[in-house]
């Protein structure tokens, strides 16, 4: 069994509304008007976008007032990876509430996304418009997993004890492939540029691993990170775990900008959270 086998069933998660692949097209071939005009035929993404866009994840309260000025504040590319971020973030509804708490993962997803932007712009990354949104969908193999394999995954959680590496090891026992594997599959079912299948798979790759770039280096960071977060160990903890990790490799960032990031990554995804979700 391969990864793609899981995505032929009939579930909402893999598929995208046709507006995404037109926004990706516009993107190279079309002005700014025009990717504005084509987002507010979609009144409810519109609200959503300017939500963002006049959130503290910007740092402005109020002052944008329409897609136009949404993308002169964040730029046209970046303004199609929310569009791409709050259209995957909707599908999140599909999945069995048994399986998982979606409220719980709903705010891993948007600290992660937060997190593999942060580190992406400190450690000067050379796709950091993707990195968002592959932080946002590090984990939405696992939401196919759970829909087409709810039994295996109930067990495979259970014999985890809570331990996401212990997870993937399980999964790639089972299947022969993780829930990296299943959400890269995923993102090229997408037509998500390279980049993104590329940074959801590396975040299980220890940093001294050959088979890194630049950016994919960061996204493993982002996900130390998160889950550093989560076992709610001190800056200083997490910073160091991540040194230990990498060894003689380069860490890409100065531990003392990984420090004031850590602090202030938290902040960032409390704004854009409600947005996202």
């Amino acid at each position: 069994m391969q990864p793609e086998d899981l995505l032929g069933g009939d579930i909402r998660l893999v598929s995208l509304p046709s507006i995404v692949a037109e926004l990706n097209l516009m993107v190279a071939t079309g002005s700014s008007r025009d990717i504005g005009n084509l987002i507010a035929k979609d009144a409810a993404l519109t609200a959503r976008l300017l939500r963002i866009a006049n959130s503290g994840f910007y740092g402005q309260s109020g002052n944008i007032r329409n897609l136009q000025q949404a993308i002169a504040l964040v730029g046209t590319r970046e303004l199609v990876n929310l569009v791409m971020a709050t259209v995957a973030a909707s599908r999140f509804a599909a999945i069995r509430q048994d399986l998982v708490d979606m409220d719980s993962f709903g705010q891993r997803a948007a600290y992660m996304s937060v997190a593999a932007d942060t580190l992406g712009h400190l450690g000067r990354a050379q796709e950091k418009s993707w990195l968002f949104v592959a932080g946002l969908l590090h984990d939405i193999g696992s939401l196919v997993l759970y829909s087409v394999r709810p039994s295996d995954s109930q067990e495979i959680l259970l014999r985890s004890s809570g331990s996401p590496d212990r997870v993937a090891e399980l999964e790639h026992e089972r299947y022969g492939f993780t829930f990296a594997d299943v959400g890269a599959a995923l993102a090229r079912r997408w037509k998500l540029p390279d980049a993104v299948p590329h940074l959801i798979q590396s975040q299980l790759w220890l940093l001294p691993s050959a088979m890194h770039d630049h950016d994919s280096r960061i996204m493993r960071m982002a996900r130390c990170v998160l889950f550093a977060s989560l076992a709610e160990r001190s800056a200083d903890e997490a910073v160091a775990r991540i040194a230990d990790e990498a060894g003689t490799s380069s860490l890409l960032i100065p531990e003392t900008d990984l420090l004031q990031a850590y602090a202030e990554i938290p902040e960032r995804t409390e704004a854009i959270y409600g947005s996202l979700f």
